[in-house]
């Protein structure tokens, strides 16, 4: 968890606990990471597919993509 804060606090600009939702894939695009802000502390939702990918948007190497942002 703290290396996903990490990542997300040196390539935005933006504070972990605005609601923002920062998501991670693997290199196999089988798994996702989600970690996000509970108003009590930082949580982390996982998915590991059985079969199929995840569809992600293609980046440069070491460029943010941005896809969406929503405050909840």
């Amino acid at each position: 968890m703290n290396g996903l804060a990490a990542l997300v606090e040196s390539d935005t600009d933006l504070p972990l606990n605005t609601g923002a939702l920062f998501l991670f894939t693997n290199k196999q695009r089988d798994k996702i990471k989600i970690p996000y802000w509970d108003k009590t502390g930082f949580a982390l939702w996982y998915k590991r597919l059985e079969k199929n990918k995840f569809k992600w948007p293609l980046k440069e190497k070491n460029q943010v993509c941005w896809v969406l942002l929503y405050r909840f």
